[in-house]
């Protein structure tokens, strides 16, 4: 992508693991909280022959009877419940008017463990009425339950007729009739019960969570079902979902088969004191009974006015939450304010700079108060910088010249929609989910006051497979968070992967605009890591402009409420960003710890002229040799001052994966260009590479071997591109003793034996051997012998040069640890 200051003096000369769900979702206490759905022909009152009922729950304690989902009632019904510490769940039809032999139901079972998330799916695959005079668990294969996303088992399923009695989410409103077999019969990965059940009067409530609940018109195929288990899906009315559960609210079909919800009922409700003594949530006395909220119970909180309003200090959980007009809540620096359920503002919500707000549900907040979101500028030392910004308020808000008062109309959008993307400045207001270029026009620190609606649920924006006429790079476009706290990238560029490519690009420029463009203005962050290493994470914080490369064709990128994070809100780029878990030249860090996120990095630098780039290796159990979208983060900085890069295949990259390192050695083709005559030094910029390996740098042109560890490489050029002259060798350390080394009849091996230079060869022609350091220098030259007594040497690369006895010169590199 052009760099963006550059248009800018243009324009004024002229991104097998155990069943987990996002959140914790909606929380029952097992006494008398539930969700009711009203009788509906698109749900119960109709007739079930497909349909899939799915969601995750999580019991606090499974040994009673505990109804987690349930329609219908003694004569009908469908079951989902847990009892002796097993999930049960199942369905009948038992009435002989319906049809005869009448269905007294199948049951399965599988055991669960308290305080465990599972996943359960119910399938009712074509339903029909029996077909004979008797039936038996295997008359068909019809119903079907999955747990975490496995098929369980299938057995004998039948047309379930319409019932009324309306749909329960936490307990059983009728005498449903449950599993009453003595002894249950193994049947594919679980057990079942077929034709024996016992009513049960109403009650059985659910003590614990669940998650994501929903009702499909429909039989979905195993891959749907595993592939979307963690995906929040409410678009009800669409692709014959008929239900849908977020948070404590269930979107649903009526009969007329409009939209519409039901909510918890029997919420408790924890009100903060109007005489509260301070502003601490976690004091009991400040709450109205001398209880604070349990953040374990999603309880439903209300602020009413009061002598002394919240400031929160720590990640702080609610159900829903009110608060009312002339109270306020306060949001300090490293806290978050996490609503699971609704969010009613109609007094102030404020987050400082770095902190953070979290609203679960997928809906519009409610309320008229105001939120006041602040992010603070850096401390800026010229005014001329730019940083990427969005906004976390709704676009009628997000007036720049009053959100950035110094900015004086260099505010500028990449508009990647024209043929030919070009930087923009027509708009007063910020659309959410773009991202803006904007200058300081000041110095030192300024805070940004967002003040209005925050956005909250899916949120979209387009993106664009357009050319940069300046660099012609394809597909880059620049959007931003849209909320009140941090998103994760790898979540949301993984929502996002038929659309975007895997790499993120954060802008912090380095240096004041001199018409220079540098590679050091953008770092990259891929699933492989950030270039430069300890740069950056995948943390996206408020209001932070980022830039993607959309794939071929373009499309449209969708925010959702589950790609956002508690805390991890403080990470924000712009000029002089410091050197947060920067890793910097003089502080090069090798392996000490195990760190998933730097084992098998290497992070290389190449500076000169006051200027630099960096490139990242990643030798991890993910990485191959070709290319992969999510892990190799493609170079966008042509035309900066000094660029560098590695290959995969003819694309240069700025991050590359690559397999993990074995006992073989693995030589990485290296790219530069610079743009001015000066000298240059490559050098490591941090490693966690073990050291069974050598770092060596090959300079073809200059014949010389680098040993990295040991020290950098300087070089001169002039003003060119160069993609043949370097390589990086990561060489594995040969360590057999002399002994060990078997060598075909031409081959010669030849390696360090403690002060002693050893060749290992079956040849008899050799008449000298000499020995050179990496810069050329002749060390030895002597007659040849197979054990050369060698003088105190420094640990690096040697080469051995022999010549035979007609002349012939052969050449060998050695390594001395």
């Amino acid at each position: 992508m052009k760099k963006l200051y550059t248009l800018a003096i243009l324009l004024l000369t002229v991104s097998g693991m155990m069943a987990q769900p996002p959140s914790d979702g909606y929380y029952l206490d097992g006494t008398d909280d539930y969700i009711e759905l009203n009788d509906s022909d698109n749900i119960n009152t109709t007739i079930i022959a497909n349909r899939t009922i799915e969601g995750y729950f999580k019991a606090d304690d499974a040994t009673t009877k505990q109804v987690i989902y349930e329609e219908g009632g003694n004569s009908r019904g469908i079951l989902i419940y847990v009892e002796n510490n097993y999930i049960i769940v199942g369905a009948y039809n038992r009435p002989s008017g319906d049809y005869t032999p009448q269905w007294e139901g199948t049951y399965f079972r599988e055991p669960i463990t308290d305080d465990t998330w599972y996943h359960v799916a119910l399938v009712f695959d074509n339903l029909a009425q029996p077909t004979g005079s008797t039936i038996s668990a295997t008359s068909n294969t019809a119903f079907k339950w999955y747990l975490d996303g496995t098929l369980m088992d299938s057995k004998a399923g039948f047309q379930i007729r319409g019932h009324s009695g309306d749909v329960n989410l936490g307990r059983s409103d009728s005498n449903m009739r449950y599993a009453n077999c003595s002894t249950w019969t193994s049947g594919g990965s679980s057990e079942y019960c077929f034709n024996n059940n016992t009513q049960v009067s109403s009650g059985n409530y659910f003590a614990g969570n669940i998650w994501g609940f929903r009702i499909w018109d429909d039989v979905r195929t195993a891959t749907e079902i595993d592939n979307n288990k963690d995906v929040l899906i409410t678009t009800v009315g669409t692709d014959n979902l008929v239900a849908a559960l977020d948070g404590d609210t269930v979107t649903y079909l009526d009969d007329s088969d409009a939209v519409t919800t039901d909510s918890a009922s029997n919420k408790t409700v924890i009100t903060w004191s109007a005489t509260a003594a301070s502003t601490s949530w976690t004091t009991g006395s400040n709450w109205v009974g001398g209880t604070a909220p349990d953040a374990t119970k999603l309880e439903s909180v209300v602020i009413p006015s009061s002598t002394n309003y919240p400031v929160l200090t720590a990640h702080t959980v609610v159900g829903e939450l009110t608060v009312d007009a002339s109270a306020s809540i306060t949001v300090n620096a490293g806290a978050t304010l996490d609503v699971y359920y609704d969010l009613t503002n109609n007094g102030t919500i404020t987050v400082e700079n770095d902190g953070a707000l979290l609203a679960r549900e997928n809906r519009d907040v409610k309320g008229s108060g105001n939120f006041i979101i602040k992010r603070d500028s850096p401390n800026y030392t010229d005014r001329y910088f730019y940083s990427y910004w969005s906004t976390p308020v709704a676009e009628t808000d997000a007036t720049i010249a009053t959100i950035f008062p110094n900015v004086g109309g260099y505010d500028y959008y990449w508009n990647a929609s024209a043929t030919n993307a070009f930087w923009n400045n027509d708009h007063t207001d910020m659309e959410v989910g773009r991202g803006y270029a904007l200058r300081a026009n000041h110095f030192n620190v300024e805070t940004a006051v967002f003040d209005g609606t925050v956005n909250n649920g899916d949120i979209t924006e387009t993106v664009y497979y357009t050319v940069d006429p300046g660099t012609s790079e394809s597909g880059y476009n620049i959007i931003g968070n849209p909320y009140p706290s941090a998103i994760d990238w790898q979540s949301f560029q993984k929502d996002n992967t038929d659309v975007i490519e895997g790499t993120v690009y954060y802008w912090r420029q380095t240096d004041a605009p001199i018409g220079d463009n540098l590679a050091s203005d953008y770092i990259e962050y891929n699933n492989t890591g950030s270039n430069p290493l300890g740069a950056a994470d995948g943390n996206i914080g408020t209001a932070q402009g980022f830039a993607v490369q959309a794939k071929a064709g373009g499309g449209t990128v969708t925010f959702k409420n589950t790609h956002r994070v508690v805390a991890n809100n403080t990470q924000f780029f712009r000029p002089n960003n410091g050197t947060d878990g920067l890793i910097t030249p003089g502080s090069t860090v090798a392996t000490e710890s195990s760190n998933s996120q730097t084992d098998g990095r290497l992070s290389l630098r190449m500076s000169g002229g006051g200027l630099y780039a960096t490139q990242l290796l990643g030798f991890i159990p993910d990485g191959t040799e070709a290319y992969d979208d999510t892990f190799d983060g493609p170079f966008i900085n042509e035309g900066a001052g000094i660029e560098f890069y590695s290959y995969v295949t003819n694309s240069k990259m700025a991050i590359q994966a690559l397999p993990e390192l074995t006992n073989q050695s693995m030589e990485i083709p290296l790219g530069y260009q610079v743009v001015s005559s000066g000298t240059y030094t490559i050098q490591i910029d941090a490693e966690y590479i073990s050291d069974d390996f050598d770092i060596v740098l090959e300079d073809r042109y200059e014949s010389t071997f680098t040993d990295l560890r040991q020290t950098s490489y300087t070089f001169t050029a002039n003003p060119t591109e160069e993609n043949d002259r370097f390589f990086l060798k990561v060489q594995y350390r040969n360590t057999l003793s002399v002994e060990d080394v078997v060598v075909s009849e031409d081959e010669v091996n030849v390696l360090f034996n403690d002060n002693a230079l050893k060749t290992i060869t079956k040849r008899s022609d050799f008449e000298t051997i000499a020995l050179y350091d990496i810069s050329g220098k002749q060390l030895i030259q002597r007659e040849y012998s197979d054990v050369v007594t060698m003088p105190q040497l420094a640990r690096g690369v040697y080469v051995v040069k022999y010549t035979t006895d007609n002349g012939i010169v052969l050449t060998k590199k050695v390594l001395k640890s």
